[in-house]
């Protein structure tokens, strides 16, 4: 196919081929598995005839539109290294803490793993600026 073929030779800088990066395999699972909380929250739904079920997850959904971003500028401008995957992987075990915590009285570990992902994405927000000088 000589579309693909013509672009795959044009040079950029910074751009690898078929590289993905361990930040942006957690973007992809942080993703799926917010769509997967989605779909169960929907056939529970279904299955039960509550609209309560069927409430959107605000915070989930917040929490995968403040990540993808900072997952992607660092991506686009090459600044992966040891805190990004670590802010990353924390990212995620705490969203999936969050979804374990469903229930009334676990109601402090769903504060708890909120605070936590919102420290890896603001930390994911900062390393440009306080690591590389670069806004």
């Amino acid at each position: 196919f000589p579309y693909t073929t013509l672009f795959r030779s044009i040079p950029l800088p910074g751009y690898r081929l078929n590289r993905m990066t361990s930040e942006l395999s957690i973007l992809g699972i942080v993703g799926l598995l917010v769509t997967l909380t989605v779909a169960a929250r929907s056939l529970t739904a279904l299955a039960t005839r509550t609209p309560e079920a069927a409430a959107p997850l605000p915070g989930d959904l917040v929490a995968l539109l403040l990540f993808a971003p900072a997952v992607l500028i660092l991506g686009l401008r090459d600044l992966f290294d040891g805190t990004t995957i670590l802010a990353a992987q924390a990212f995620l075990g705490a969203r999936l803490l969050h979804l374990v915590a469903i229930g009334p009285r676990l109601r402090w570990l769903r504060g708890l793993t909120g605070g936590l992902s919102s420290l890896a994405i603001l930390w994911l927000y900062l390393v440009p600026i306080l690591l590389h000088g670069d806004l």
